[in-house]
């Protein structure tokens, strides 16, 4: 289950509601469709976002990770238990309408294979995993020194959502003019961030190093110092 975003930045599920949301919809027959778009293929620390909570969906929507961006690509897992259906059908009414003119493009098929060849080989979940606690505790760090950090979210991986605000108490969003300074005077000391409303959203490469998170936390204070 993908990590939910809005206008705050990243939220991590409570691992409580993830796990009686499967419960209920085993309970009533449902189907549990995890969206692990971007959380998929090792940015949580682990191969999918809902490995966190063991919990196992019944669909799960991929893509981004799957190629690392190399080649446009999107897929469709599903479990045994779903794919039994089709798979067992005698009478030829089980099917999936999904076919388009770009579906199993084999340039797509190759990339796919290729990507998740080097994921393994490299591991790259571990490292995601390790430097997403740098980057998060970094963050969390300059929180405490800097009054226009409102909240700092994540905790998983290579996610990170910064609220930046101009009261703490009310939680006011940060003027976008203040944003724009925070954003020009953090790249100009060496990281390029996003901006999404009062937030800062990262979610660095899985292969970045120690030295590279340390850059970006140091650019980042630079850029929170100038407000």
């Amino acid at each position: 289950m993908e990590p939910i975003q809005g206008a705050g930045g990243v939220i991590v599920p409570d691992p409580i509601f993830m796990t009686l949301m499967r419960e209920i919809c085993d309970k009533h027959g449902i189907l549990l469709i995890s969206d692990e778009v971007i959380t998929g293929f090792g940015r949580t620390g682990d191969w999918s976002g809902t490995r966190h909570w063991g919990v196992k969906p019944d669909m799960m929507s991929t893509a981004k990770g799957i190629t690392s961006g190399y080649y446009p690509v999107g897929a469709a897992l599903m479990s045994d238990k779903v794919a039994e259906v089709f798979e067992s059908d005698k009478t030829g009414d089980a099917a999936i309408f999904h076919g388009y003119t770009y579906s199993a493009h084999p340039v797509g098929a190759a990339a796919v294979v290729a990507c998740i060849s080097e994921t393994e080989r490299l591991n790259t979940k571990i490292n995601a995993q390790a430097r997403g606690t740098q980057l998060y505790d970094g963050v969390k760090d300059l929180a405490k020194k800097h009054n226009i950090v409102g909240d700092v979210r994540g905790g998983h991986g290579l996610m990170v959502g910064i609220e930046l605000v101009s009261d703490q108490t009310k939680k006011t969003p940060l003027d976008n003019d203040h944003m724009k300074k925070v954003h020009q005077k953090t790249y100009e000391f060496g990281a390029m961030v996003r901006l999404g409303l009062n937030n800062i959203l990262m979610s660095p490469p899985l292969t970045i190093s120690e030295g590279e998170v340390s850059q970006i936390l140091g650019a980042l204070d630079e850029g929170l110092t100038a407000v």
